[in-house]
């Protein structure tokens, strides 16, 4: 944080992908197509 401030004070341009959330699984939760297709509930 302090390298980025510091690059920020003199106007260098920022690389803001490793700022970006990672994300181990984007869908949390079963559509209910796919809830229906393993035999669950609607």
């Amino acid at each position: 944080a302090r390298l980025a401030r510091v690059r920020l004070a003199r106007g260098e341009p920022q690389d803001t992908e490793p700022a970006l959330p990672f994300y181990v699984r984007e869908r949390v939760a079963l559509t209910t197509a796919e809830r229906l297709a393993r035999g669950g509930k609607a």
